[in-house]
């Protein structure tokens, strides 16, 4: 259905072309706050330092608008030899850096991490986030849409 035309236009341009050039603009920043999808993206492939993944674990993202979701599920860092995980993703950046829920294991010590604000992740080597359940983490971003997708489609 298409958007219907503002009945509020303000003709900061002259003449009637200007009027339509300034809706379509108003409608494409709705059109890419709230519809534009990247679909999930499968970027395990890109960690870092020796970061790994248990068997069925992933490092998954997903851009909605200005929306991001961050899913990571079997990310083991126990021979990681540095903290980086995943190096920065243009167009997930974040304002500020958003903090995974850490994990704890049976002696009550919490495992976690951030995702940084140029859209990569870190976390303290030997962090493992285990395979049984998913760290699913949410953030808004102002940057622009991602000229290349990351990873893979899945």
């Amino acid at each position: 259905m298409p958007f219907p035309l503002s009945t509020t236009i303000t003709a900061g341009q002259a003449g009637h072309a200007g009027l339509h050039a300034e809706e379509r603009a108003a409608l494409n920043e709705l059109w890419e706050a709230t519809a534009r999808d990247t679909g999930v993206r499968d970027v395990s492939a890109l960690l870092l330092n020796g970061w790994v993944l248990d068997a069925g674990g992933y490092v998954r993202v997903r851009r909605v608008g200005k929306t991001l979701t961050y899913s990571i599920r079997g990310l083991n860092g126990a021979n990681a030899a540095d903290g980086r995980v995943l190096a920065g993703l243009p167009g997930f950046e974040v304002a500020a850096a958003v903090i995974i829920i850490p994990e704890f294991d049976s002696n009550a010590i919490g495992y976690g991490g951030v995702i940084t604000e140029d859209g990569g992740m870190y976390s303290p080597p030997g962090t493992h986030f285990t395979a049984i359940r998913t760290n699913v983490v949410r953030a808004t971003t102002e940057s622009a849409w991602p000229t290349a997708l990351p990873g893979v489609a899945v």
